[in-house]
């Protein structure tokens, strides 16, 4: 069943043009009004499927109906319903170039006008909702290839960083790296790298990038949620949820960031501390974007503790009480040698 609104000031007559469509099989359900005022209100709560407008209305002209039409139902079918040879010569004259939308008619032809003008308004619904979908699937298409790239490009720079860190020779480079290819890996974050000192297990900055303004005080282990949860901590929305102590306390100006542990060998040697931007709008902060950008951030902390501890192991094996070369160059192992290999040729 069609929704029609009808322009007539005449009862009798918008009663004639429902009585020709009916008789056309047509099922149709009608309101009719005759001011500008009841126009605006009927598009706003009727929403009808096309408009009649008769052309000698005293208080509603067509050209008026016209305008109203096309700015608040723009996509609603309008038929001008003329009478007289000189109606369809005023309709003419103001609806040239009025668009698709538009038809004229006499009440002899209203059934097949009516029929052709919501046939053409159903083909562009249809036509609009099958664009929309492509546009819809063309975005789609376009956000999944950029992630795709980013994340080959994350790849890539992970490997990079990987390398580097088994090949550090020393604390300083491990730095360096994490300097390097911080920004590559979290683009618009500033990045801090903290190591634990025993004594009194407090963190101190080591490596930073982004943001170079003075950074927070020296903390320890119990300041950070992270460390003492053995697990990342991520705050998407600082106003909800719980700060690390070594955070400011004014949440509105904490943009969302991320803690996470680095440990090795069962030992909390520091922790990486991300946070966006924020001006940044794109901020991983939903749950479907975050997933990746945490198992990023653990895989770059985990490479820097086994880097860290490396490290740790060289300096203990190259150690000249633990080398083999110190130990046969001791007197003392070299005499304990001599009376072995005397003891053994003695009868």
């Amino acid at each position: 069943m069609y929704k029609i609104l009808i322009v007539e000031d005449v009862e009798p007559v918008a009663d004639l043009q429902v009585l020709k469509l009916i008789r056309a099989g047509v099922a149709v359900e009608t309101r009719r009004v005759e001011t500008p005022q009841d126009f605006t209100r009927q598009l706003e709560l009727y929403a009808p499927d096309a408009i009649l407008c008769s052309v000698s209305v005293p208080r509603f002209s067509g050209v008026t109906a016209l305008a109203m039409a096309q700015s608040l139902c723009p996509d609603t079918p309008l038929i001008f319903v003329f009478k007289t040879a000189e109606e369809e010569a005023t309709v003419e004259t103001f609806t040239r170039g009025a668009g698709d939308h538009v038809f004229k008619t006499s009440p002899s032809n209203l059934p097949w006008t009516f029929a052709r003008a919501v046939k053409q308004a159903e083909e562009r619904k249809i036509a609009d909702g099958q664009g929309l979908a492509m546009a819809r699937m063309t975005r789609m298409y376009a956000d999944q290839v950029r992630e795709l790239d980013q994340l080959s490009h994350q790849h890539l720079v992970f490997r990079k960083l990987s390398r580097y860190l088994k090949a550090a020779l020393t604390p300083a480079e491990v730095y360096a790296a994490a300097e390097c290819f911080g920004p590559q890996l979290f683009q618009s974050t500033n990045g801090k790298l903290y190591l634990v000192h025993p004594p009194g297990k407090h963190l101190e900055g080591v490596a930073s990038w982004g943001d170079r303004s003075p950074s927070e005080q020296a903390f320890t282990v119990q300041d950070c949620w992270a460390l003492r949860q053995t697990q990342a901590h991520w705050v998407g929305d600082p106003r909800t949820e719980l700060l690390c102590g070594h955070v400011t306390s004014d949440s509105k100006s904490v943009p969302p960031y991320l803690c996470v542990p680095i440990f090795a060998q069962g030992e909390t040697l520091g922790l990486l501390h991300l946070r966006r931007v924020k001006e940044e709008s794109t901020s991983p902060e939903n749950a479907d974007s975050i997933e990746p950008y945490l198992n990023l951030a653990t895989a770059v902390a985990e490479e820097t503790g086994l880097a860290l501890a490396n490290l740790s192991n060289r300096s203990v094996i190259r150690s000249p009480v633990c080398t083999t070369a110190a130990f046969w160059k001791n007197s003392s192992c070299g005499s304990w040698r001599a009376r072995t290999a005397r003891s053994t040729l003695s009868p």
